[in-house]
């Protein structure tokens, strides 16, 4: 349910001269519950703007975010 939110927040916040592909994901549920779920997905301008310079400085680059 949560895989695809980094990667749409990147894409959106770094534009159209940057490819961003989601690779992978994983994630680990404790027990099942029938309660509500709520997630909470941040990405800080100045995290983009490190990703971004890795980016422009390497041409590829492959971080990894916690959610």
């Amino acid at each position: 349910m949560c895989d695809p939110f980094f990667m749409l927040m990147l894409m959106m916040q770094l534009g159209d001269g940057y490819v961003v592909w989601d690779k992978s994901a994983s994630s680990r549920v404790p027990q099942t519950g029938a309660g509500e779920v709520k997630a909470r997905f941040e990405l800080p301008p100045a995290r983009v703007d490190e990703l971004r310079a890795e980016a422009d400085l390497k041409g590829k680059i492959n971080p990894r975010f916690r959610g």
